[in-house]
């Protein structure tokens, strides 16, 4: 594997080389670490499995993975993310777990911290929905 100079891992790698100082035994406990994504997620409850994340042996869609590896590669929390995953499972409709992380990403809905998001519906003046204005949206209003 070699590293370029724009991957995240070149510089904790190159940090790594230089502290062992010729120490093989040390490179050989420290590296592995820093540049196998694999073990990038020990413990964490997603794995890496022939180049997808795995979350309890099912694949993330490739957005919301693409987001976690952002993440952990900038060493933020991503919970949120796996929480959200965990919600999105139990969605019923295939598209739905397929699609909505990235209709949530293209139109900037936040996700909170227990993995819900936040959305909003578009609305015209008297409540009704834009497109067929006949669903009622008013405050209390249930579907019939």
């Amino acid at each position: 594997m070699v590293l370029a100079g724009s991957d995240d891992r070149f510089q904790p790698t190159l940090d790594a080389i230089r502290q062992a100082k010729g120490d093989d035994a040390k490179l050989a406990a420290t590296i592995p670490g820093i540049v196998e994504i694999e073990r990038k997620f020990n413990g964490s409850g997603i794995e890496l499995r022939d180049g997808l994340l795995m979350a309890n042996n099912e694949p993330l869609p490739s957005e919301l993975e693409a987001r976690i590896l952002k993440f952990k590669e900038q060493k933020l929390p991503y919970d949120a993310l796996l929480k959200f995953w965990e919600n999105l499972k139990k969605n019923p409709s295939f598209n739905a777990r397929k699609m909505l992380f990235k209709f949530l990403e293209h139109n900037g809905h936040p996700m909170t911290s227990d993995g819900c998001f936040i959305a909003y519906r578009g609305v015209t003046e008297d409540f009704k929905d834009p497109h067929t204005k006949t669903f009622d949206n008013s405050l209390g209003a249930s579907a019939k």
